[in-house]
């Protein structure tokens, strides 16, 4: 189990985040590390503020199911409540849920707290904050005892926890055959859970006011605690990991016609010419889909 650290004073103090800047930059991208926030008793975070949040979403983005489910949910389906998003927020302490409001960064007044985030997570990010790409936001709620089961993200993400307790366990795909099946899945645009539990596992236990990065594709399932839970999650793309998902969208098409791409980051100038012609492929469908 980890512990997420707090006698070591951070070196970087922000008004919302702080963290150990050389640290951030050595692992970000790769591996996890903790930081601080100051967000727990934000007004925005607590459940009627979310409950009112949860009726301006449009119901089809937002995501929710029974939490009562196992770390591994390889199918990608789980049973959910016939309720809308409001009921589920406004009954999320006995009704056995688990919700994501997302767009946190285009919704007032949460995009402007999303930006500041942003703005003191940069000096982590080579290129700073014009890096960031494709910005993601969501608040996860979640009763107790709730599970989210083991699978991957594809963006750089930032978790800071809120209320309750909550366990992130961050592991590795237990072989290589595994981890390109369950990716290649992904990128022909199946779900994100893994179809077996990571292994060598690391167990990070939150509190209000703890955060923890999250690399991309790295394999990880939640469990809550005995009450419930809030955490905000942070996310966004840059350059390099938006060319790395369209080189390995190209070889998951690939592999499943017989051919044996090299992986990502073997030929970069080969990954460079990947991208370009799937970007040009997406940009040609996106004109289409416009004109009809």
């Amino acid at each position: 189990m980890a512990r997420l650290p707090t006698a070591r004073p951070p070196r970087e103090m922000s008004a919302l985040l702080s963290y150990e800047l050389e640290l951030a930059r050595a692992h970000y991208g790769r591996l996890p590390f903790a930081l601080k926030h100051t967000l727990a008793d934000h007004p925005l975070f607590n459940l009627d503020a979310l409950a009112e949040l949860a009726d301006r979403l449009p119901s089809e983005v937002v995501e929710h199911n029974l939490a009562s489910v196992g770390a591994l949910e390889p199918g990608g389906v789980v049973p959910r409540l016939d309720a809308s998003a409001g009921e589920i927020v406004r009954g999320i302490e006995t009704n056995g849920c688990w919700i994501v409001l997302p767009c946190i960064p285009e919704t007032p007044p949460y995009d402007a707290l999303y930006g500041r985030i942003l703005d003191e997570l940069a000096p982590i990010v080579p290129g700073g904050r014009a890096a960031m790409r494709k910005l993601l936001g969501v608040v996860f709620v979640a009763s107790r005892q709730s599970t989210t089961p083991s699978h991957v993200d594809p963006e750089l993400g930032f978790l800071l926890h809120l209320r309750g307790s909550k366990r992130v366990s961050i592991g590795q795909f237990p072989t290589a055959e595994a981890e390109q099946d369950d990716l290649d899945r992904f990128h022909r645009g199946g779900h994100r859970n893994t179809d077996q539990l990571p292994v060598d596992v690391t167990h990070f236990d939150l509190e209000p006011g703890d955060g923890l990065h999250v690399p991309p594709f790295v394999p990880h399932w939640v469990e809550g605690g005995d009450e419930v839970t809030i955490s905000l999650s942070v996310g966004f793309h840059t350059p390099s990991n938006l060319r790395r998902l369209r080189v390995n969208q190209w070889n998951a098409y690939a592999r499943r016609v017989g051919l044996s791409p090299e992986p990502y980051g073997r030929r970069p100038a080969r990954d460079r010419a990947k991208a370009r012609l799937l970007n040009a492929a997406a940009s040609t469908v996106h004109r289409i889909r416009g004109r009809s």
